[in-house]
């Protein structure tokens, strides 16, 4: 065979491959939601009451903030601690992105902040990344691993935007 007939045999076979169903591209994505905490519980450290350990469930519905459909509308769930001292510390925690048969279940870790903000009053975020674990349905034998970050808007509400590249 000559070799231009091989080298496009190669091409149609690698592009043939590329577009099979289940063949994973990689792609980077994004979400936001406003994160609803639905059970919070403060537990005062016998140091001191600048320190307290939060034990936390919030959920949401995720927006789709990039440029494929990825779990838009899923149900976003994540539970998690925080051990602060000062309204500062680590936080850690799992997440489970849930929409029809598709689960992408996340573990992830972050550090709580407050900071004074450009109107000088005291806010409070957290950023941090987090890597998948158990994934089901279409995006079965993929991975992602991605960053956030978080701003609270009220006591029990934060604006979560993350993104992620989805192997």
């Amino acid at each position: 065979m000559p070799r231009s007939s091989i080298g496009r045999t190669l091409v149609a076979l690698t592009f043939a491959a590329a577009t099979l169903p289940g063949f994973a591209q990689a792609e980077t994505t994004a979400g936001k939601c406003k994160l609803q905490f639905t059970k919070t519980e403060v537990l005062p450290q016998l140091d001191g009451p600048a320190h307290v350990l939060i034990l936390f469930s919030a959920a949401c519905p995720n927006e789709n903030a990039g440029k494929s459909d990825f779990m838009a509308g899923a149900t976003f769930v994540s539970h998690g601690f925080a051990d602060l001292t000062a309204s500062s510390g680590p936080s850690r925690g799992y997440t489970a992105l849930t929409k029809g048969g598709d689960e992408i279940y996340t573990r992830w870790e972050g550090r709580v902040q407050s900071y004074t903000a450009a109107d000088g009053l005291m806010r409070t975020g957290f950023v941090g990344t987090w890597d998948s674990g158990k994934v089901t349905g279409r995006y079965s034998g993929r991975k992602a691993s991605g960053v956030f970050t978080c701003h609270y808007v009220s006591a029990m509400e934060c604006m979560l935007d993350w993104s992620a590249d989805l192997n």
